[in-house]
């Protein structure tokens, strides 16, 4: 990550990105008890950002699904509404359920507009 060999030595480098700037601090060799240590803790935050990163997305893809479920329960709330609505001789014109004004649909006839509807689906 951040040690680089230059000779027979490892330096360790901490690097950060600006905007389109990379500025690299200099924390010492092998040898240097606080380049070691900043190691262990830029190499810590890397695991732990990299854990917070999976959990989120784990997160997102347990919402994502219970939204499918959500949407899948609705379009069958919303085809059950709509077939009661039709049982009961209404229809829907112009956005707005309405009592048919014609003669009453035979129950044959229901049925055969219920199965269409369950064939568009």
């Amino acid at each position: 990550m951040g040690w680089e060999t230059r000779g027979n030595k490892k330096y360790y480098y901490y690097k950060r990105r600006k905007g389109q700037t990379i500025t690299s601090t200099y924390w010492g060799s092998t040898d240097n008890d606080i380049a070691v240590r900043m190691a262990d803790i830029d190499h810590n935050c890397r695991i732990i950002n990299q854990l917070e990163k999976e959990q989120k997305q784990a997160e997102k893809d347990q919402y994502e699904l219970l939204h499918k479920e959500i949407l899948e329960v609705e379009d069958l709330i919303k085809s059950l509404t709509k077939a009661t609505y039709l049982i009961s001789g209404l229809h829907k014109p112009k956005g707005i359920w309405r009592k048919l004004r014609k003669h009453p649909q035979t129950r044959e006839e229901k049925s055969n507009e219920l199965t269409n509807i369950a064939i568009r689906k």
